[in-house]
């Protein structure tokens, strides 16, 4: 009896092919040489200085709506030609754009964009504030219709020292300044654009700053090397390291023990939601030390799709809706640091006016160039006369049965007998008086 391990050997292999026909034979080379040049031709993602792959490249198609990311090796999958041209983006590179499918390497540029290093006494300021520039591209999808959602916001953390008992902080983001950018779209093609909705789709809210984590070995000994931490079936941690900068990409659902990056999602990741993907990246610098800490984060971004996000949460939905697919992109740049007193924090804490006034709003939208697909639903949004449209609204009669709001004379005598009239007709909606 053969042992099972004789049906790989490349003799026994050759042996089984001599029973096929030549004709088979051949189409079968051909299939296996034209599979192995389109693995081969893969477009690869590079730095433009570095020339090293980059990973997770995530990808928007021509209508500004992200379709897939690349592999840890940087190469891009086959895409169909009716999303070209592509928009790639990596967290703190320059947006690149690919206009055909013919390009087989293909090289992105860093942002030129550091903070200035701060130095302080964190014994006089233990608390430190970091204000942040957030940039969203969202989308909720049916089989009727679309929602796209672009927007920006400036949002802050509060990170208190270590030893600091007297504060605790937030490490979730406050939004201090936002603006939003919806675009609906029906199964039949037809638009249409608005700067607010009833509906609350995306995850942004949820994307909090990770808390401490410790470097592997290998990342701590070596001054420029990247190191690989494997889930069951895939990585789940790539470590990059250049001097005292550090980027980290993470793969929450390749692992379960990856659910400390994302501490405000992962109460949610086992539960009744579908995650297909839940891709985070950050980068830190400064990291002279034996862990990452959210003191040191620079950059982050993330990548949700979902199948919905629970009935819970989305209130709008009936036993008539069918499945909804959210997908959500974050870009968060770290704009400002600043170590302040207790006192100082806890008056930031309370008033949002003065710690959006006290920031050091830096980062303008010009550093970071947007698509021609967002700017052009910017312009369509700001153009929007609201004042018109609300002028141009007819009055609901049916409010208040048709009738005109009581007079100030209105007079309480005529109590007792409004309360009689209303238990004889059946009404209990009680009428406050004037």
């Amino acid at each position: 009896m053969k042992h099972k391990a004789d049906k790989y050997n490349p003799i026994f292999c050759i042996k089984q092919l001599k029973k096929f026909s030549f004709p088979v034979v051949v189409v079968f080379a051909i299939v296996l040489i034209l599979s192995i040049n389109i693995v081969a031709d893969r477009s690869k993602v590079i730095d433009d200085e570095s020339r090293m792959p980059l990973a997770r490249v995530s990808i928007f198609d021509r209508t500004g709506k992200m379709i897939a990311t690349g592999d840890d090796n940087g190469s891009l999958p086959d895409l169909y030609p009716g999303a070209y041209p592509l928009t790639l983006r990596s967290l703190g590179y320059s947006d690149k754009k690919v206009s055909s499918p013919g390009d087989t390497v293909i090289e992105m540029t860093r942002m030129a964009y550091d903070l200035p290093e701060v130095k302080v006494d964190t014994r006089r300021r233990p608390i430190l504030h970091l204000t942040g520039y957030l940039r969203e591209i969202s989308s909720m999808s049916s089989s009727f219709d679309t929602v796209m959602l672009y927007r920006e916001k400036w949002v802050d953390f509060m990170i208190p020292a270590e030893k600091e008992k007297h504060f605790k902080g937030w490490t979730d983001p406050r939004i201090l300044k936002s603006k939003s950018y919806y675009k609906f779209t029906d199964a039949w093609g037809r638009d249409s654009v608005s700067d607010r909705i009833n509906h609350h789709f995306s995850w942004s809210d949820w994307l909090s700053l990770p808390p401490r984590v410790n470097q592997p070995k290998m990342i701590v000994r070596n001054r420029q090397i990247s190191d690989t931490i494997m889930g069951k079936y895939s990585s789940a941690e790539v470590w990059r390291r250049d001097s005292t900068k550090i980027r980290v990409d993470v793969d929450v659902l390749a692992d379960t023990l990856r659910g400390k990056w994302a501490p405000r999602l992962n109460s949610r990741l086992w539960r009744d939601l579908d995650f297909k993907r839940l891709l985070l990246t950050f980068e830190y610098s400064d990291c002279d030390t034996f862990s990452v800490k959210p003191q040191n984060i620079d950059r982050m971004s993330c990548y949700i799709e979902s199948m919905g996000r629970g009935h819970e949460m989305f209130r709008f939905k009936t036993r008539y809706d069918n499945i909804l697919y959210i997908t959500t992109y974050v870009d968060l740049v770290i704009a400002d640091r600043e170590y302040l007193t207790v006192k100082d924090a806890k008056r930031m804490e309370k008033d949002q006016l003065f710690a959006l006034e006290e920031a050091s709003l830096v980062l303008q939208s010009e550093k970071m160039p947007r698509d021609s697909v967002i700017n052009d639903l910017i312009a369509r949004v700001n153009a929007i006369d609201h004042d018109q449209r609300r002028l141009g609204m007819e009055i609901d009669v049916r409010v208040g049965n048709g009738r005109m709001p009581l007079p100030p004379t209105y007079k309480k005598k005529d109590k007792f007998a409004r309360a009689i009239k209303s238990v004889v007709s059946g009404f209990s909606i009680k009428k406050h008086d004037e």
